[in-house]
């Protein structure tokens, strides 16, 4: 939900662009998304969460781990997009955590200090 209402506030879709001059893995638009959340979203502590949630049996453990390992950047967090405002920046990074125990909630974002500023 996260990334929908970035698309929404600033009309920007930030996973997948789809020009064909992307790089895909085998023909796969997934790792631009993974990579690209990755560099939005990134929260070391997150992703350790994520990997323990998903556990080493989950076919995606080693290739999301591989992919850390190869990103080769930039970061660009969205909490340092100085153009949108900060109340609607910290809603979009904590709706969009990796780690689903540390997302908000369905209710946790509607009572998020965003709705509440002149922003809406």
């Amino acid at each position: 939900m996260g990334i929908v209402a970035i698309y929404i506030m600033d009309k920007q879709m930030i996973s997948y662009d789809g020009l064909k001059s992307e790089d895909f893995v085998d023909g796969e638009a997934w790792n631009q998304i993974i990579m690209r959340h990755i560099s939005f979203f990134w929260i070391q502590d997150d992703y350790l969460e994520f990997l323990d949630h998903i556990g080493e049996d989950n076919p995606f453990f080693d290739r999301v781990i591989d992919m850390v390992n190869e990103f080769k950047g930039p970061m660009t967090p969205v909490r340092k997009w100085s153009y949108l405002d900060a109340n609607f920046r910290d809603l979009v990074v904590n709706m969009a955590r990796l780690d689903p125990s540390n997302r908000l909630s369905a209710r946790e974002a509607l009572e998020h200090l965003f709705f509440g500023s002149d922003n809406t």
